[in-house]
């Protein structure tokens, strides 16, 4: 049925057993033994190939409802619904074939993750996404952040105001939402700065996550060649 697949993103079958609409009482034998290969097929067609995981609020690491978009499989159905996570647990799950895909979280009020060439073959590959909120600030504590330069090459400066001293804590994490810096420091009441040196690491997407007492800033910045 095209609307359960549209709609539901569920894939129903109607598998005709037989010549007749009623078959004899003697036949389900005959039609079990004829249809089990393909009930089993779908069965395992469950654990894949394929793509499941979690999106999680990067701040509070709490499940979000988020749309997961395939764009090699998404951009060409027109009438399809966005196939979303559920939002008790964050889980998600599409079934796809063999092949490299990019793969979309979208979420209103956050920052879009982009995962590009994710390889699926032949079983269920686990993605977990964290998503930045798009606040840039939250409080008096943080004036808004400047980055200069962004995109940048080896190393990129955070600037800000403080209106107190405060312990300033900035954390970076790359495209999946994975930890890959953190620092430490006391500073003053006035304007601040911190850089970030990012010789060593890979080009691509990175959020920051500026931490002052209570307050927390995030935002996207770009390394590139």
């Amino acid at each position: 049925d095209c609307w359960m697949r549209a709609k539901n993103g569920s894939l129903e079958f109607v598998i005709e057993t037989g010549p007749e609409f009623f078959p004899p009482d003697s036949a389900p034998l005959q039609i079990a033994v004829a249809n089990v290969e393909g009930g089993l097929y779908l069965l395992d067609r469950v654990f894949g190939p394929g793509i499941t995981g979690h999106v999680f609020d990067a701040n509070t690491y709490q499940p979000i409802l988020a749309e997961i978009r395939v764009v090699e499989v998404d951009s060409t159905q027109l009438y399809v619904e966005p196939r979303k996570n559920d939002s008790i647990f964050g889980r998600f799950f599409r079934l796809l074939n063999n092949g490299v895909y990019t793969v979309e979280v979208i979420a209103e009020g956050y920052d879009t993750i982009r995962l590009e060439n994710v390889v699926v073959d032949d079983t269920l590959k686990y993605l977990t996404f964290n998503l930045v909120s798009l606040d840039e600030y939250v409080n008096n504590y943080i004036v808004p952040i400047k980055i200069y330069p962004n995109p940048f090459t080896n190393s990129t400066t955070l600037k800000y105001e403080l209106q107190q001293p405060e312990l300033v804590t900035l954390s970076i994490y790359n495209h999946l939402g994975q930890l890959v810096y953190q620092t430490q420091v006391n500073q003053p009441q006035g304007k601040q700065q911190l850089i970030w040196n990012a010789e060593g690491y890979a080009d691509g997407v990175y959020y920051y996550r500026l931490q002052v007492g209570d307050a927390v800033a995030n935002g996207k910045m770009v390394k590139v060649r």
